[in-house]
């Protein structure tokens, strides 16, 4: 019984420390060389809940928008996210593929039901296949990894700041906190 008491003590003395932790740790200032002084990144996964939520709450517009490939089943999701950058897809088309995501209506881990969705809500099919087939799209994935692996990324949502700071949902537990830790490390 003892060794019991012991246990839910060390257990809630670890809460605590950690819930402390939560308060203070909502950002790490990144140690690697170089550092890139104009690198804003926000990392996403189209079928990341918590990425489509912070994306429709707040201010990204300076940030360069890449994809993680966390998983090879993620690759088809960064390959329309690019493709949809390249093409130029409104912003109400955007928005609305990622509601369809949200409202769990098209599969991201199939290409071509992402894809057919994107038709049906208004992008030129032509244009969207030429693109998923270009040697651009590809370079851009590969260049996409390239930071992800330079900024040792590894889940998302995740934001870099100027090159010299991190942030991502699990730092900051919510949509307010990450915004409210976007703006302080913007200021810095």
């Amino acid at each position: 019984m003892l060794k019991i008491k012991f246990w839910m003590l060390l257990v809630s003395l670890n809460a605590l420390v950690l819930g402390a932790a939560e308060q203070t740790d909502r950002y790490r200032e990144l140690k690697q060389e170089p550092r890139i002084a104009t690198d804003n990144l926000y990392f996403s996964w189209l079928g990341c809940h918590s990425c489509l939520m912070i994306e429709q709450k707040v201010n990204l517009e300076d940030f360069e928008k890449l994809p993680l490939i966390a998983r090879p089943d993620w690759r088809a999701a960064a390959k329309i996210q690019i493709a949809m950058q390249m093409l130029m897809v409104k912003n109400e088309i955007v928005d609305s593929f990622k509601q369809a995501i949200l409202d769990q209506k098209v599969d991201v881990k199939d290409l071509n039901s992402m894809a057919s969705t994107l038709v049906a809500l208004g992008v030129e099919q032509e244009s969207l296949t030429e693109v998923l087939e270009s040697k651009v799209l590809f370079k851009n994935i590969q260049q996409a990894e390239n930071k992800a692996a330079e900024y040792r990324i590894q889940y998302v949502p995740t934001v870099i700041v100027k090159g010299h700071y991190a942030t991502d949902a699990n730092s900051t537990g919510s949509v307010a906190v990450f915004a409210e830790t976007l703006a302080e490390l913007r200021r810095k």
